[in-house]
């Protein structure tokens, strides 16, 4: 944990430099990585990146 509304990723391997920061607010989770193309790949790199909502259920 950095905070109480967010965390970071980081590997236990010291060469891997793969970091995904994690803010929780609003309801919401926003992830950033960054050097993390190694876990999905040359052409996924940032694709985890971006803002996450739980979603509602239908009424």
């Amino acid at each position: 944990m950095i905070d109480a509304k967010s965390a970071a990723f980081t590997p236990e391997d010291k060469s891997d430099k793969c970091v995904a920061i994690l803010n929780f607010a609003g309801g919401g989770l926003k992830v950033t990585s960054k050097d993390c193309d190694g876990y999905c790949g040359m052409n996924a790199e940032g694709s985890m990146d971006g803002a996450y909502r739980k979603k509602l259920p239908r009424k």
